[in-house]
């Protein structure tokens, strides 16, 4: 496929690891996002696609194929909370939606996650299930020609992620209290998951989904135990009831930074289907072989 990849939100943990990715395969990236003064990577364009969508048209050219990756975090609570999940899921990719289709670009992702779907109680997975369901539609009402993707991955983990940064605070500790969460996932190296898109991505046709998953189905407990574990940290499982009554206190508080809606973002399937070739994923994925280094 050729012509240029354009990246929104391609200096993030994921975006930055896609951009990579297509560079080494020799094609053209521009990475979009609002950048910030003291930034570990700027953006090849700086622009709020939220607040100046009207830069995006001058930004995009006819053959180019957008990624939207702009995301918040999961788990932690942003400032303006609720409303801030709202501008950059939805008004975000709306106002890019808007300028791709008025510039003729007909292949548009948007990368979304395992297991959200609207009124599942947090503000994350609903924006991220209604995002979706903007795509398809304008897919709908777009020429016969026009590509529509959604990629759903499960945890992704690597240097930078935050699972990565809390497991290695956690590993300071002799022992680490840990609540009882039932959902189980499929953890896939960021570098994994970047190569399994970039290969669809550079396909002549998209399907209209993409799983991004490991080889390794865990639950939050094996997760922390394979990493935790090896580096002399020991854990105990809190009892059940404790766990409901902390999480839903959690869940409660309403600081930037503190959890979000913690308990209903604990309660989402995130395991998704096994990879269609998980011997190629093992070299990166293996999450008990996590480097020190990351």
């Amino acid at each position: 496929m050729t012509g240029r990849y354009i990246l929104i939100g391609g200096t993030g943990f994921f975006g930055a690891a896609l951009a990579r990715e297509l560079r080494a395969r020799g094609l053209a990236v521009v990475t979009l996002a609002r950048g910030s003064r003291g930034a570990r990577q700027q953006p090849d364009v700086c622009v709020d696609v939220v607040h100046e969508p009207e830069r995006l048209s001058s930004v995009f050219e006819p053959g180019d194929s957008v990624v939207y990756l702009a995301g918040l975090s999961p788990l932690k609570r942003p400032v303006g909370g609720r409303r801030r999940y709202r501008e950059v899921h939805l008004t975000g990719l709306r106002a890019v939606l808007k300028a791709a289709e008025s510039r003729g670009l007909l292949r548009f992702v948007q990368v979304s996650a395992l297991g959200v779907r609207p009124g599942d109680g947090s503000a994350y997975g609903e924006t991220k299930a209604r995002a979706t369901e903007m795509l398809r539609a304008a897919a709908a009402g777009a020429k016969a020609s026009g590509q529509a993707m959604v990629v759903e991955p499960s945890v992704l983990f690597g240097e930078g992620s935050e699972i990565i940064r809390a497991l290695k605070l956690a590993s300071r500790l002799p022992l680490v209290p840990l609540p009882q969460i039932a959902a189980q996932i499929r953890p896939i190296h960021v570098a994994d998951a970047a190569r399994r898109l970039a290969e669809v991505l550079t396909a002549k046709r998209l399907p209209e989904r993409l799983e991004l998953t490991g080889p390794q189905l865990l639950t939050f407990h094996q997760l922390a135990a394979a990493y935790l574990e090896p580096r002399g940290t020991r854990m105990v499982l809190l009892p059940r009831l404790l766990t409901r009554i902390l999480v839903r206190v959690a869940s409660w508080v309403k600081l930037p930074g503190a959890p979000t809606e913690l308990e209903a973002m604990l309660a989402l399937d995130n395991a998704g289907s096994p990879p269609p070739r998980p011997q190629e994923l093992i070299v990166f994925s293996k999450w008990a072989s996590v480097r020190d280094s990351e």
